[in-house]
């Protein structure tokens, strides 16, 4: 896994300056510690940082074909290099190293961008074809592996992170008023925005192509839906397992040991359970947990290890929050509030000390119907055939629930329930994921922001991708839009930049793309049957793990934020959001701001993840545009 930068000024053909590239370059050394490469040839230059997994002596970039015709740099994994160098070899081709990158060159020689169908694995990267004068960024399926760009007066700049594409005077520090937007709707950014206006996020499964005399993007691969022929159940569980076992052992190739994230819920414990098969010594599993006692798993997860009989390391995690949030959201880049980010962070921090590589078990809640808002879509046809009198009583029933901060509490469900229940399946399905309501946003930005926005709602984004599966079904469109805003944007990003601030490699089998297309063609009430999610991965895995993993309550992995805010954050808070600072922004409206901070403080309303949003994107400003240190 490794750090990737570049310019390519196409436009001006001014020579690619190497103190920039250098600067890039540089401030992506935490991706890749153990090398770094230049290439810089007139117009084009062409940075690499590097972590060695896969042929450890031999396999530096930037590299070349034989005639140094065709450059690459790559960041991620080719789980089928192995197969493809036998393929490339058949054709003639000498390989001078034992690496995957230098089978990418060589596939591109022979099938040019039409060499990505090709590859299983984890990517993003840069050709330079120095005879058509043109340049390919690519990014994997899935979108694991992140890559930016910014098309300027010169030309293109592109790397693996925003923080290192600002390092280019070209590039305006210009917020993107519709990303904040999102940010404060959903917690992230998606849609390909970034937080910088001129930044843009290439989408997953997708090519860049630019030349000198043009530029153009397009889709190699999507998930498709097909409704037709359903099998039998042992079908779908003989099927899954094949791809479950498939999946794991692929992603195990590796030159150093291979270790796994293990939390004790289904989804890592299913991973360790495929991992056992292609092991040749004990694996090591890594856990962390919490003091606050609804937010801490590790029972699960130590259950889990000893079932396994695996070398199990675990942690309780007692952060000094102040410390360490500013250097999180540097590393993260853009304003991102999932609370996870803590935790994940540690976790990696724990499994580096160890190790380079582990498996995760991400992917497991788009594939099955995992996410309690899939039960809460169910739930919400069955709800709105009940009386208005009926719906009327249970509404003013639970808007009176006492506030909990306990993690997701019931009162917090039902009252997310009742707040999107008589929506659309597709509104209803995004309301459930909000942070501030369309209704509050309205008394929380700043007259100037809202007209900024011109009626733009984080919500057209879900509608696109919503309506690009005309094919498949209401269940299936929303685990579409799942898995093209939630995971890409909140998931993937959130274990790639904790990962790799701790040079850690993290995998994902259950992303396999062959996987993944597999689980799209099994029927809805094979993942959620009545209201029990996930239900063919649990019958699945019956004889493989305990009943008291496979059946636990699915519990996530945020952090304590709610508390955090009224105890070890709360001068910290309330210095950073203090009626001049949030004037000073012109972004807010004060009186909101200080209201909710009062009702937090009073526990009369669970403000704690709208007061965590709002904290996070102060910081990132103090960081990123006020040029503070982190």
């Amino acid at each position: 896994m490794c750090g990737i930068c570049g310019i390519y000024n196409y436009r001006n053909k001014q020579t690619a300056d190497k103190a920039i590239l250098q600067n890039m370059t540089d401030v992506l050394a935490h991706r890749g510690p153990d090398d770094e490469g230049l290439y810089l040839k007139e117009e084009i230059g062409l940075g690499h940082r590097r972590l060695s997994i896969i042929d450890l002596y031999t396999g530096k970039q930037p590299m070349s074909n034989e005639d140094n015709s065709i450059w690459i740099i790559f960041n991620g994994e080719i789980y089928n290099y192995r197969e493809l160098r036998e393929e490339i070899k058949a054709k003639g081709h000498i390989l001078r190293t034992t690496s995957d990158t230098e089978v990418i060159i060589h596939l591109y020689e022979e099938m040019q961008e039409d060499c990505v169908e090709k590859l299983n694995g984890i990517f993003a990267f840069c050709i330079w074809d120095a005879k058509r004068k043109k340049i390919i960024l690519v990014r994997d399926r899935l979108g694991v592996k992140p890559l930016f760009y910014a098309l300027v007066d010169e030309g293109v700049i592109f790397a693996s992170e925003v923080k290192s594409i600002l390092q280019h005077h070209s590039v305006k520090k210009e917020i993107d008023i519709q990303a904040l937007d999102d940010f404060f709707s959903l917690g992230y950014i998606t849609g390909g925005k970034t937080i910088i206006k001129s930044i843009k996020n290439l989408s997953p499964a997708t090519i860049l192509s630019i030349s000198k005399d043009s530029s153009k993007t397009y889709k190699y691969w999507d998930i498709g839906y097909n409704n037709s022929f359903p099998k039998s159940e042992k079908y779908y569980i003989d099927k899954l397992l094949h791809h479950l076992a498939s999946a794991v052992k692929i992603q195990m190739v590796s030159d150093v040991p291979v270790g796994a994230f293990l939390s004790g819920g289904l989804d890592s414990s299913c991973v360790v359970s495929f991992m056992l098969n292609s092991a040749g010594s004990k694996i090591r599993t890594y856990s962390i947990g919490f003091l606050e006692k609804s937010y801490d798993e590790l029972r699960y997860a130590q259950m889990a290890g000893r079932f396994f009989s695996t070398k199990h390391k675990d942690m309780i995690v007692k952060p000094d929050i102040k410390q360490i949030l500013p250097k999180l959201i540097w590393f993260y880049d853009e304003p991102f509030a999932d609370t996870s980010t803590i935790p994940t962070y540690f976790l990696a921090k724990l499994a580096a000390s160890e190790l380079k590589v582990v498996l995760s078990g991400d992917g497991g809640d788009e594939n099955f119907a995992g996410y309690p808002t899939y039960v809460a879509d169910k739930l919400a046809r069955y709800y709105n055939m009940l009386p208005n009198v009926v719906k009327s009583l249970a509404a003013g029933t639970i808007n009176k629930l006492p506030v909990s901060f306990d993690k997701v509490s019931f009162d917090y469900k039902a009252k997310r329930f009742i707040q999107g229940v008589s929506y659309s399946p597709l509104k209803a399905h995004y309301s459930w994921r909000l942070i501030y309501t369309e209704e509050e946003k309205e008394q929380f930005y700043s007259h100037d922001f809202k007209k900024q926005l011109n009626d733009y709602s984080s919500f057209e984004t879900f509608e696109n991708f919503y309506n690009c599966r005309p094919e498949a079904t209401i269940f299936q469109k929303l685990s579409y839009v799942d898995f093209k805003t939630w995971l890409v944007d909140d998931i993937l990003r959130k274990v790639d930049r904790a990962s790799m601030a701790n040079s850690l490699e993290a995998r994902v089998p259950l992303l396999d793309h062959n996987l993944v297309e597999f689980a799209a063609a099994i029927p809805e009430n094979l993942k959620l049957k009545r209201i029990k999610t996930k239900y063919l991965l649990k019958k699945s895995m019956k004889n493989r793990l305990p009943k008291k993993i496979i059946y636990r309550k699915k519990s996530g992995f945020n952090a304590p934020v709610s508390h955090w805010v009224n105890n070890e954050l709360r001068s910290y808070v309330l210095d950073h959001l203090s009626s001049s600072k949030i004037r000073g922004l012109g972004y807010f409206q004060d009186d909101f701001v200080q209201t909710m901070l009062k009702e937090h403080s009073n526990r009369t309303k669970d403000n704690g993840l709208k007061i965590w949003s709002l904290l996070n994107f102060v910081i990132w400003y103090e960081i990123f545009i006020e040029s503070k240190s982190p």
